[in-house]
């Protein structure tokens, strides 16, 4: 299932056990393309801004980490 994007949320899970489960949600929608406003509906949230807020911060915990995967968390982001 994770084979297509290389294992990334195999490797994302390995290397940040303390993110919540609904952190790895976000990350799983981003890498699967899914829009913002369609993140919303998933994960019940209100305020299409709260998605962005969470995409900044868990975007900035993997870019402060020492982990050896951060570039492919990183680019596997949409900008």
């Amino acid at each position: 299932m994770d084979a297509f994007k290389g294992g990334v949320m195999k490797k994302l899970r390995a290397e940040f056990p303390r993110f919540k489960e609904d952190d790895f949600k976000v990350m799983c929608y981003w890498y699967a393309g899914f829009s913002p406003t369609a993140m919303c509906v998933f994960m019940k949230v209100d305020d299409i801004n709260e998605i962005y807020k969470r995409k900044s911060r868990l975007k900035a915990r993997i870019e402060k980490s020492e982990s050896l995967n951060k570039e492919i968390f990183i680019s596997q982001l949409p900008k």
